[in-house]
């Protein structure tokens, strides 16, 4: 990156050059491995094709996302994780059963040729669908199973390339558009308005779990064509009263949990940085960064007391002097009450069936129903004083300030609320 920046505009320029003349291609990938908590191979391209994925994605990313539905919530403008947890929360408000699937080895899985037909029916312009194919061949995959599907014979599965590098934007990209015919059929064809997906995650919720039976076989054949398969051990069918295992959290009907696996990750994190903190104050900058990051994210469950508590000897190691103001906001400073960063809204009570559900959970509710009366009085107050803000400045302004006028809803933001 240094070198390319050292010489910005000359480096672009030959760029641009290659990339008119279509002599331009991809440099090799620098591969590693994490494990976080999977094992996961990573291809970090050099900076200057990542340039290129960048302005590639900007052109074709307003005509394809278009078509998207409004439920897919991974790597896309205005979604994200929380957005993807506060739709789901409210569906499990009003729905008995989910099902749940996971797709085995989704990205090492992707075939090329399905993928460029996709994008074929979306793009018109053939030097742009040589560049994905261009940047399609420098990677190929062999971690996804061996499998044959209707209609191959032995020596398919070796014929067709497949496998999309983790790390590209291109990748995220391009996974989002390999399973948009799914998405469609689940929602236009199948009519299930309770479904979301987040990359390779999908989640269907409905009252009648005969529907989600169905809902799966459909799902599955509609997978076989894109030659995906659903993770045996990760897709089941299950009342919502178990927890709906979401984008790192466990959404019941009424309240919101972090998944264990994160809780016990997040523990040995914090226990790290206690000892890095302890041995040398020089680094709080960057643990500081790390620590409200995660807090910020884990303040979506509706349990802030257990959120704070995970902090435990690196509570006190932060908050010495100087003070940093982004403390104030995330961390509590004592006291009962938090408020929701999630819109709450009264439900039922549960059915006589739910009794004795309701009893394990009876100090969530009690949390959740606290919470809830202070989010209402808080939003009155707010209402008031805003109120009283508007009558003040129409005293002294009579003219309407454009600056300072509701945004226009669009039409995407108004299907959401459906």
């Amino acid at each position: 990156m240094a070198r390319y920046l050292l010489d910005l505009e000359a480096n672009t320029l030959d760029l641009e050059e290659e990339l008119r003349s279509g002599t331009w291609r991809p440099e090799g990938y620098r591969v590693f491995r994490i494990t976080d908590p999977k094992e996961r191979t990573i291809c970090a391209a050099p900076f200057r094709d990542r340039v290129v994925h960048q302005a590639l994605v900007q052109v074709v990313e307003s005509l394809i996302e278009r078509a998207f539905i409004f439920d897919s919530y991974a790597c896309r403008r205005g979604k994200g994780t929380h957005a993807a947890l506060a739709r789901v929360a409210r569906w499990a408000r009003t729905r008995d059963w989910c099902l749940k699937l996971d797709i085995e080895k989704y990205f090492p899985s992707i075939d090329h040729g399905i993928l460029l037909g996709l994008l074929d029916r979306r793009i018109r312009c053939e030097r742009t669908l040589a560049l994905f194919a261009r940047i399609l061949a420098t990677w190929s995959s062999d971690e996804a199973p061996r499998r044959l599907f209707p209609g191959d014979d032995l020596l398919t599965a070796l014929d067709r390339p497949r496998g999309l590098p983790i790390g590209n934007l291109t990748s995220q990209f391009c996974a989002n558009v390999y399973l948009d015919p799914v998405d469609h059929r689940i929602k236009d064809g199948l009519g299930m308005r309770a479904y979301a997906r987040y990359c390779d995650d999908l989640v269907l919720l409905d009252g009648e779990p005969g529907r989600l039976r169905r809902a799966r076989d459909e799902i599955t054949s509609a997978l076989d064509r894109l030659r995906l398969t659903a993770h045996p051990r990760k897709s089941h069918l299950f009342p919502t009263s178990q927890g709906v295992p979401w984008v790192g959290f466990r959404v019941f009907p009424r309240t919101i949990h972090l998944r264990q696996e994160g809780v016990r990750r997040v523990r040995r994190r914090f226990r790290k940085f206690a000892r890095r903190l302890a041995s040398s104050f020089h680094v709080r900058g960057a643990l500081l960064d790390s620590t409200c990051a995660w807090l910020g994210h884990a303040r979506h469950c509706t349990r802030p007391a257990f959120v704070d508590s995970l902090l435990g000897p690196l509570r006190p190691l932060l908050e010495r002097s100087p003070p940093d103001p982004r403390l104030s906001k995330i961390l509590r400073k004592g006291g009962d009450g938090a408020e929701s960063p999630l819109p709450l809204e009264r439900v039922a009570l549960p059915e006589r069936q739910q009794v004795r559900a309701a009893r394990r959970q009876s100090s969530d509710i009690a949390r959740w129903l606290a919470l809830e009366g202070e989010y209402r009085e808080a939003r009155l107050e707010r209402r008031k004083r805003e109120a009283e803000r508007r009558h003040d400045s129409g005293a002294q302004q009579p003219c309407v300030d454009l600056a300072i006028a509701p945004p226009i809803r669009t039409s995407n933001e108004q299907c959401g609320d459906a």
